[in-house]
């Protein structure tokens, strides 16, 4: 998956452009409204929402598989001496940071990226771990309701590749998965779910 970014990110430094996407601009307002000071953003890629979250004075920590869009970021960050900790880093393996750490976890179409339902299983217990109490998990998914839904070239039942990026439809098995994972940790792990594109809310949902 790495090599792929790497290659896209190298022929165009603005892959899904400058301004943050409509997603962050709904989380900042949730952010506002509790206080959120410190946030781990995964997949940050060249840091659409990272500089945007970061410009308003939140200290965000952020990781993706691609060096070439972390060394970018990592630059950039330090020439508008904003608060930004970037890392690569392949988040199929436990985070690196100490539980009850964030404030706040969020990721805009990360866990479509090609995971399997063991590994976002084991991105959720991670994430409930480094989750302060009360701490919020923000991410946008697409599901089985989506126009782009099952086109592609099939890889497994759940992942296509389509031209753009690699997806996965995180649906069924997965889904039921990472809700039994977060009942037992509810109290520290509120989920917020955007699923629909276009939306201009976000839609909540306890796991």
């Amino acid at each position: 998956m790495s090599e792929f970014w790497n290659k896209v990110y190298s022929s165009d430094d603005s892959f899904f452009g400058d301004e943050p996407s409509s997603f962050a601009l709904l989380c900042y307002k949730e952010f506002q409204k509790n206080d959120v000071k410190r946030i781990l953003e995964l997949g940050c890629g060249q840091g659409r929402d990272t500089f945007f979250f970061a410009s308003k004075g939140i200290e965000v920590y952020t990781i993706d598989s691609s060096k070439v869009a972390v060394d970018a970021l990592s630059k950039l960050a330090i020439e508008k001496n904003l608060p930004i900790h970037a890392m690569t880093f392949d988040a199929r393996t436990d985070l690196p940071f100490d539980d009850n750490y964030f404030d706040a976890v969020y990721s805009h179409m990360f866990y479509n990226m090609r995971f399997t339902c063991e590994e976002i299983s084991m991105l959720f217990k991670e994430v409930n771990r480094i989750l302060k109490n009360r701490g919020l998990h923000f991410f946008s998914v697409r599901s089985d309701h989506d126009a782009s839904c099952k086109k592609g070239e099939k890889v497994t039942d759940k992942i296509y590749d389509t031209v753009m990026k690699k997806t996965v439809n995180i649906t069924g098995d997965c889904i039921k998965n990472t809700r039994s994972i977060l009942r037992s940790g509810i109290h520290k792990t509120s989920v917020q779910i955007s699923t629909r594109p276009g939306d201009n809310q976000i839609h909540q949902k306890q796991l």
